[in-house]
């Protein structure tokens, strides 16, 4: 009887142990996450600051060279530690605008010239879809779970 109880005790010591390590590995995760999101959701603020050049309503008036310095402010916001945070489908897309803005911009660098309302609404859609896209990562457009289940459906 005296073997099993110290089998037994042998058992509960190494699963104390076992869930101790566990737990230790989730509340680091826990907290790595929970520092990552935080600073996921300043990255993706400062950034939706930057495409304020591309506003919906009112529409504003866009020369090609402003273009271009946009472009250059992303890079600077990206190596400013912000590419760190970013999820892989987000820096995806980031790359793709900015890829994208490179490309079109390549003859008119320094152009004063201004965009016309398609190159303008082009533009403005890639930035409201990065937008859209780290709205939804964040569920910042989402109501909360409990007040989701709370709501009154509409008649």
């Amino acid at each position: 009887m005296n073997a099993e109880i110290g089998k037994a005790l042998i058992a509960l010591v190494i699963t104390g142990i076992i869930g101790g390590i566990i737990k230790v590995y989730l509340d680091y995760k826990s907290k790595l996450m929970g520092n990552i999101w935080e600073n996921r959701l300043e990255a993706y603020m400062k950034f939706v600051r930057r495409t304020a050049l591309f506003p919906k309503y009112p529409r504003k008036e866009v020369r090609w060279k402003e273009v271009f310095n946009l472009s250059m402010d992303f890079r600077d916001w990206y190596f400013e530690g912000y590419g760190l945070v970013l999820s892989t489908k987000i820096r995806d897309n980031y790359f793709d605008l900015q890829e994208y803005i490179l490309i079109i911009t390549k003859e008119k660098i320094d152009s004063e010239q201004k965009l016309d309302d398609k190159e303008y609404d082009d533009l403005r859609e890639r930035c409201s879809n990065l937008r859209s896209l780290m709205a939804k990562e964040l569920e910042s457009r989402e109501s909360p779970i409990w007040y989701r289940f709370t709501k009154e459906p509409k008649a």
